[in-house]
C-alpha cells in the first residue's frame, strides 16, 4: 500500500493505493511471526568472520556528509578517514529504540541483503594489507577476508546474499537487491565527493 498526498483545488487530500498480493513473487514465510523473526535475524549481516578488526572513523552517528560534485581523480593514496568517510552512509544507526538496526538508504523490509566488500590493491591505503575486506555496517569496520585479485587501487563491490530476502521476497528478492545496491553505491559515490 502507498499513501500520497494530492492536491485537489487549493485543499490536500490523501490517496491510498493498494496493490492486492498474489502468488507470483511472494516468498516462503507465511506468518507475521515468521517475518518478524526473519527480519530480526538481519541475515545481510555476516557473523562468521571472527578476525582483526580496522575501525573506520565517522564524524556522527546520526548524519552523513554528502556532496552532488563528483570527487576530482587523483593518484594520490587514499587515506584511511577519507575510506571510512565513503562508506559511511553505509554503516548502520543501532540505537536502543530501533527494533534493527538502520541505513541510511532504503532497503525492501528492511532487510539489508547486499554486503559490500572493498578489495585494495597493494598500497592503495598506507598501512593496510592489500586484501578483500568486509564492510562491517554494524561496526563500521573492515574485516579482512581474503586476497584481492587484479585489484592495482581499491574497488567498493556490492554483493546480495538471497538467501537473506528471498524467503519474504521470492522471486522479486534480486531487483529488490539491486535496486538497493543502486542506494549504497550513490551513497558512497556522493560521500566520497564531500
Amino acid at each position: 500500500a502507498v499513501v500520497s498526498t494530492v492536491a485537489v483545488g487549493a485543499a490536500k487530500q490523501l490517496v491510498a493505493y493498494v496493490v492486492p498480493r498474489s502468488e507470483e513473487g511472494e516468498g516462503t514465510l507465511a506468518t507475521a511471526e515468521e517475518r518478524r523473526r526473519f527480519l530480526l535475524e538481519q541475515r545481510g549481516v555476516r557473523r562468521d568472520l571472527h578476525g582483526s578488526r580496522i575501525v573506520l572513523e565517522r564524524d556522527s552517528a546520526e548524519h552523513v556528509a554528502l556532496s552532488a560534485m563528483p570527487a576530482a581523480a587523483t593518484n594520490a593514496p587514499l587515506t584511511l578517514a577519507a575510506l571510512g568517510a565513503a562508506l559511511a552512509p553505509l554503516a548502520a544507526l543501532v540505537r536502543d529504540d530501533l527494533p534493527v538496526p538502520k541505513r541510511f538508504y532504503p532497503s525492501a523490509g528492511s532487510l539489508y541483503p547486499v554486503q559490500t566488500y572493498v578489495s585494495l590493491g597493494d598500497a592503495a591505503i598506507e598501512s593496510i594489507e592489500a586484501g578483500c575486506y568486509y564492510h562491517d555496517p554494524l561496526a563500521h569496520a573492515l574485516v579482512r577476508v581474503g586476497e584481492a585479485i587484479g585489484v592495482s587501487g581499491v574497488c567498493v563491490e556490492f554483493v546480495a546474499d538471497l538467501a537473506a530476502i528471498a524467503p519474504m521476497y521470492g522471486e522479486a528478492a534480486a531487483d529488490q537487491a539491486a535496486i538497493e545496491a543502486g542506494h549504497m553505491r550513490e551513497l558512497v559515490v556522493a560521500a566520497g565527493a564531500a
